[in-house]
């Protein structure tokens, strides 16, 4: 009798796990988590406009991630699309079911680091260690600091000069910064001559300007200046009329953008490549002067 006993039990096992062990409706094991994936892209998808964190993935079923959308320099967050569409970020998502996602990204203003030597000559006299240089820096800094050249002070009328204003100052050396809200930004170089001879202007740049627009023009105010020279495509102008003392050098921001690889990897460069080292902080500067004036030389 035990015997048959053992022998039943033994034979209704399998029919208990069988009747315990019921199938869902898709066929998974009741016991189971579903899962879902998450497909994350990137607008526009050229240009390295940002990234995604995280980038995708799958995930259990009702389980709730966190995203977010990093802009690259020079681009910033715009908005969701797919399974969100709002502007928040980060955001969360309930993974649900299968979902995909995009994170939009627009330009910003963008900004060249570059660095230019400048000579003047009246025909007589001549000043050939003229440098104006912008900075890409978030600190928007005025007035002399460690990088600029201060020059002698003007000459009496009827002596040859030349040279930079700024703040009131006589640079020789002009080193300027422009902070992301900045639309322009203007050097003001002096002339004064010794007779009545043209004054005749050559440049030349250490930095390939990418983006923007730079200009020299009489009047930075005026729609129509009365002289207006392409600096980017031009390299030289002789100002013939001696009632021209200033002349003003306009650097414009542009809205295109300014990748890595359209800045001939500047970005990538030891400063020593570049000939200048763009400021990470307001007192981290590091420049190799195109000459080895001596500070305020008078």
């Amino acid at each position: 009798m035990k015997r048959l006993f053992k022998i039943t039990v033994i034979l209704l096992i399998p029919v208990f796990l069988l009747i315990t062990c019921k199938k869902t409706p898709s066929g998974s094991d009741t016991g189971a988590v579903a899962e879902y994936t998450l497909d994350v892209t990137i607008d526009p998808q050229s240009g390295d406009p940002g990234t995604v964190n995280p980038s995708g993935g799958t995930y259990d079923e009702n389980e709730i991630e966190t995203i977010e959308a990093i802009p690259n320099s020079n681009w910033q967050f715009d908005r969701w699309g797919g399974a969100n569409t709002s502007s928040n970020n980060p955001i969360t998502l309930k993974m649900d079911s299968d979902k995909t996602l995009t994170a939009y990204f627009i330009q910003v203003n963008s900004v060249d680091a570059f660095q230019a030597k400048m000579n003047v000559s009246d025909g007589t006299y001549s000043r050939d260690n003229l440098v104006f240089a912008l900075l890409n820096s978030s600190s928007n800094r005025e007035g002399l600091d460690d990088n600029d050249v201060e020059s002698p002070p003007i000459a009496p009328p009827g002596a040859f000069f030349t040279g930079f204003k700024h703040d009131g100052m006589n640079l020789y050396e002009d080193y300027r910064p422009i902070s992301d809200n900045q639309d322009e930004v203007i050097w003001e170089l002096r002339l004064e001559r010794n007779s009545s001879n043209s004054m005749n202007i050559d440049w030349s740049f250490t930095d390939n300007v990418e983006s923007g627009k730079l200009n020299m023009v009489s009047d930075p105010s005026a729609s129509s200046p009365a002289i207006e020279v392409d600096m980017l495509t031009q390299s030289s102008y002789s100002v013939t009329d001696p009632s021209v003392t200033s002349l003003f050098i306009v650097y414009s921001v542009s809205q295109a953008k300014l990748s890595m690889s359209s800045n001939n990897g500047m970005d990538n460069m030891a400063p020593t490549d570049r000939g200048l080292s763009i400021p990470k902080e307001k007192n981290d500067i590091s420049f190799n002067k195109l000459q080895t004036n001596k500070k305020r030389n008078y």
